[in-house]
């Protein structure tokens, strides 16, 4: 679920999992009432929120053994399912060492093996690698990718729009407290740019004597648009980069010299400042 700053994001996660009532119309939890089966809900939903909330004093096994009395874990399941669960995010070695020692990305994946001790049907992670570094969130993505396999749904809020093409199998965009648009990653993508297009900036040793190779360019078959700006070349492709090799054979043919190559194509990015536009915005409440 993306959304800018005051989209509804919050709003959401927060009725969803009971906190806020909706002011009209229902929410529904795997087919039970947010409002009239709050009970039912909750103990179908595990949850991730962006501050992990973990006591600095406690171990990872008395964190875990704290939480699986207040989920009602069976006394004779608490033993076996805590140690499952930080063997799951690789935490077992460390489960007689406070908290308050552990790095950012250590109290992550506490807080997720904490979220899934009850076996959730749900999960909701909010920003789950907030701050995390390159290996710990890397850790956090394969834990997160195993869960669908394991019969969990995963609903995911992020700003990292990276992260939301990589790990979900469909995007919500929500503006002003709405869905604009819900699809898989690769639809919406495909929808913002049918062609797959890719934009392709050259830049040449010097901005002199052009009009013969850019005359030259235009006549490759899968460029759409071939423009010059000073030493800069801009082109579009509808053949990705298989015409860079024709681009570059071109541009030796009138003894030009290429100084720098830049690629891009349609992305999540490209999707979401379409849907919601580029003018930032200041964190707000929605009303």
């Amino acid at each position: 679920m993306l959304g800018p700053n005051g989209s509804g994001k919050t709003t959401t996660m927060n009725m969803l999992s009971t906190l806020s009532l909706p002011t009209s119309g229902t929410v529904r939890v795997l087919g039970f009432d947010v409002q009239q089966q709050a009970r039912e809900v909750k103990r179908l939903l595990g949850c991730v929120p962006q501050e992990t909330a973990l006591f600095d004093e406690l171990t990872p096994w008395q964190t875990l053994l704290y939480h699986a009395a207040l989920y009602g874990v069976p006394k004779h399941l608490r033993t076996q399912r805590i140690r499952a669960m930080l063997e799951l995010v690789e935490l077992w070695e460390q489960k007689d060492i406070r908290v308050k020692t552990f790095s950012g990305g250590m109290k992550r994946r506490l807080a997720l093996a904490r979220a899934l001790l009850h076996h959730p049907r749900v999960l909701y992670l909010d920003e789950p690698t907030l701050g995390v570094d390159v290996q710990n969130r890397h850790s956090l993505y394969r834990f997160i990718r195993m869960l669908p396999q394991q019969g969990v749904t995963v609903l995911l809020t992020t700003n990292d729009l990276h992260e939301a093409e990589l790990l979900c199998t469909r995007v919500a965009i929500l503006d002003h407290g709405r869905v604009q648009v819900v699809d898989t990653p690769a639809n919406l993508i495909h929808a913002q740019s049918p062609t797959q297009a890719t934009q392709l900036t050259v830049t040449l040793d010097s901005p002199e004597k052009s009009e013969a190779l850019v005359h030259a360019l235009r006549q490759v078959g899968g460029l759409r648009t071939v423009d010059m700006q000073g030493a800069s070349l801009s082109l579009l492709t509808d053949n990705g980069q298989d015409d860079l090799a024709t681009i570059l054979r071109l541009i030796g043919e009138q003894g030009r010299t290429v100084r720098a190559i830049q690629t891009q194509k349609a992305d999540l990015e490209q999707v979401f400042l379409q849907v919601t536009g580029a003018v930032l915005r200041d964190e707000a409440p929605l009303k």
